[in-house]
């Protein structure tokens, strides 16, 4: 298991709720051994001393979206760095399985908000599979996932608007029950977002029983969360009643409400609730905005057809004037615009087809493209082709207090996991130190010890964890270590994606996960120092890294390093932005160019290949020259160039603008020749030099062949004794342009 710890003279604070007490506590085996004021270190533990710092149990996020992201980016420092141990996904009735193969192209396009446009292999088909692919990740923190009944619906009946059949019910009930089977907490609704705005109560009632036989969680992202949500709850009682189960009602607020006291009347109808022997509670996010996919602005019969169709209905003008003049008119836009303080309520998220549009609000973007707010919203919308995300400011302060006081209310983000560039929701990286520093020590709402229980025991004891929560021997070592003193979130809505203060160290199963808000878990650079230090191996080339993993550290280490060659191969496969976006690429040409930039003023002989795609789906001629002309003005050393091919299963396969074979051909060609030419440049420029070059045992018209340092192909007289060894040489340039000629020096 790793190290055992000694966490030495903390304020313990237990996760009951009971007030605070100074001792120590030691790890073994990913356990908690030992807690208490009388404890001692073990022979081998590593101590950490903890004076004035408060330990406790790692926080459960019992609200999470972070599916998808276990998958392209499981260390989940975002998370992590927050205290967080244990995240619980597939929430607001979307979870990643079970899915049929035939549906799992919509579920694809729907989640587009959580994956940030990424791309996801689909290789599991249930829940259970689903899970089992979890665990194949080196995951930073703990998960578990509820099954959504979204896509429990997608899977039987796709975005259908009408009610399903009785075998269809049958169907859904069924594939609850097994998904509870494989794993399952229990079954999410999320009533305000297709395919579950189409669901009628009576339907929900009927799935639900899937939970009864092991009496599953049932949560609700209710229908209306403003001047409906007493009914509202009231559904979501049922559902618990009807079926003999507990429910929770997600991040409960009094948005867009005209009614005072609404947050007061609701809890009275929960505590009544409860008072008939009722298992319901409540989880809160602890911020005035909203977030969620710009789509659910969107009347209810628009996402009938999916993405796709939203799509298809956007692209046609008379059907979007059509639908303009709808919303416009609509009570729900009209609350909008009233309640969050217009279009400038309505912040332009993580857009990653429209990165220029990111971090503005709708009035601003509007005004960048000469039109009204609604029509940018739609403009927004079509070209993010299912990827859109914003940030909606419809709550008040005095909501979010009246809210989160409560004893029944535990925490959750409904964040998900976020790189540092990204532009989303403060809360992915701030929930929990902020409910910490602003909620308890700032505003005292509640004390410090009743804030880690309502993010520690109180979710445990929701899910039934039973080793989670607590600080007590035998449970769990997750473990947070924090200054009361001083944590506080550090992410605004400028800038969302800033750590907390005040984290000093999280444990995962005993595992020290990070530390002084850094993760410690490997990282590239950290892999190339590994490599570096192996016996018996001169020479290491990296190839195929993303701009976004050639950072500064990377850079330096490999210009330092003796072992690790100035050569690169850096894809783009586009030197057009908007091409770019619909690759979902999570870099644009200037963040590429960069970072070409700062390889030269590391290494300037540095031998830079780059891949690049020609004829995907949507190239223009236009497109094109601007691929060719960025290409030219950052002079890499090689192209390698790769005309598009249809690959079925893929999202770019459903692309329009299919390129026909014939201009792929030209396109290919003309960066053929561009190729040739910077090439022979490149090496002209190294006319003369010296090098160390790696021969081969290739012997071709009696001469053989080999690679200098920055990958520049030489050639010599043909001598066995130089195979597989390393020479200095004079680098000539050479008519054909094949290799370099080389002149042995020794």
């Amino acid at each position: 298991m790793g190290r055992n710890y000694f966490i030495h003279d903390a304020k313990i604070c237990d996760g009951t709720g009971a007030a605070w007490f100074r001792g120590s506590l030691r790890t073994e085996d990913g356990k908690i051994a030992a807690v208490g004021r009388g404890v001692k270190a073990g022979r081998n533990d590593e101590t950490v001393e903890a004076s004035g710092l408060m330990l406790a149990p790692g926080f459960i996020d019992i609200h999470s979206h972070a599916d998808f992201g276990m998958i392209y980016n499981p260390e989940a420092a975002n998370i992590m760095l927050q205290g967080v141990t244990t995240v619980i996904m597939g929430q607001c009735g979307i979870s990643p399985a079970p899915i049929c193969p035939e549906r799992k192209a919509e579920l694809d396009e729907y989640a587009g908000v959580t994956k940030s446009g990424r791309r996801v292999d689909w290789d599991w088909n249930s829940f259970g599979e689903w899970l089992a692919r979890l665990d194949k990740q080196p995951l930073g923190v703990n998960a578990g996932s509820f099954v959504g009944q979204g896509t429990v619906r997608l899977c039987v009946m796709g975005f259908d608007s009408r009610d399903p059949s009785r075998e269809e019910l049958e169907r859904m009930r069924a594939l609850v029950g097994q998904s509870m089977e494989e794993g399952a907490f229990g079954l999410s609704s999320g009533l305000a977002y297709p395919p579950g705005i189409y669901s009628s109560d009576e339907e929900l009632e009927f799935v639900a029983g899937g939970l009864t036989k092991r009496r599953g969680l049932y949560l609700s992202h209710m229908r209306n969360q403003a001047d409906k949500s007493p009914e509202c709850v009231r559904a979501t009682i049922n559902v618990a009643r009807v079926n003999h189960i507990p429910a929770q009602v997600v991040h409960l607020k009094a948005r867009e409400s005209d009614r005072p006291g609404m947050a007061e009347h609701l809890f009275s109808i929960i505590r009544a609730a409860r008072a008939e022997g009722l298992d319901i509670t409540v989880d809160q996010y602890p911020y005035t905005a909203a977030s969620s996919n710009l789509r659910s602005l969107m009347p209810k019969w628009v996402h009938s057809g999916g993405v796709a169709g939203i799509m298809k209905l956007l692209s046609d003008p008379e059907a979007r004037r059509a639908l303009h003049e709808e919303m416009e008119g609509s009570e729900r836009w009209q609350k909008t615009m009233k309640h969050g303080g217009g279009a400038k309520g309505i912040v332009l998220g993580e857009l990653p087809l429209t990165p220029e549009y990111r971090g503005m609000n709708l009035e601003d973007a509007a005004r960048k493209m000469g039109t009204d707010p609604l029509d940018a919203l739609l403009e927004v919308i079509l070209r993010n082709q299912g990827a859109d995300h914003g940030v909606y400011f419809t709550m008040t302060e005095q909501d979010v207090r009246n809210v989160i006081a409560d004893p029944l209310v535990m925490i959750g983000s409904d964040g998900a996991v976020a790189a540092p560039e990204e532009f989303v929701h403060p809360r992915y990286s701030g929930t929990f130190p902020r409910v910490l520093g602003r909620y308890a020590r700032e505003l005292k709402l509640f004390s410090l010890e009743e804030a880690v229980r309502k993010m520690t025991s109180l979710p445990a004891a929701r899910l039934g964890l039973s080793g989670k929560g607590i600080l007590r021997p035998g449970m769990d070592a997750d473990l947070v270590l924090f200054d009361p003193g001083t944590v506080l979130d550090g992410s605004t809505y400028e800038r969302p994606m800033t750590p907390p203060v005040g984290i000093e160290a999280v444990w995962v199963d005993g595992r020290l996960g990070a530390c002084r808000g850094k993760t410690t878990g490997e990282r590239f650079v950290d892999l190339l120092r590994a490599l570096d230090g192996v016996r018996g191996i001169d020479r290491y080339r990296i190839s195929s890294i993303e701009p976004n993993l050639l950072s500064d550290e990377v850079i330096a280490f490999t210009a330092a390093s003796e072992k690790f060659q100035p050569h690169f191969h850096i894809p783009i496969q586009s030197g057009c932005d908007r091409i770019l976006g619909l690759m979902r690429r999570r870099y644009n040409t200037t963040k590429f160019a960069e970072r070409i930039g700062a390889v030269r003023r590391a290494m300037p002989d540095a031998f830079l290949g780059i891949d690049v795609i020609v004829g995907f789906p949507g190239e223009t001629d236009d497109d094109f020259a601007r691929t060719y002309d960025f290409l030219e003005r950052i002079e890499p050393a090689f192209l390698h160039v790769f005309p598009y091919s249809v690959r079925p299963g893929t999202p770019a396969a459903d692309l329009p603008g299919r390129v026909p074979a014939p201009v792929i051909e030209r396109r290919a060609a003309a960066l053929g020749e561009l190729c040739d030419r910077l090439h022979r440049a490149f090496c002209r420029s190294h006319d003369g030099r010296t090098a160390s070059v790696l021969w081969e045992s290739t012997r071709r018209d009696g001469r053989m062949f080999g690679y200098s340092e920055n990958y520049i192909k030489v050639r010599a007289p043909f001598d066995r004794s130089r195979v597989n060894t390393i020479s200095p040489v004079v680098l000539r340039a050479s008519d054909d342009g094949a290799a370099m000629d080389a002149t042995f020096l020794a």
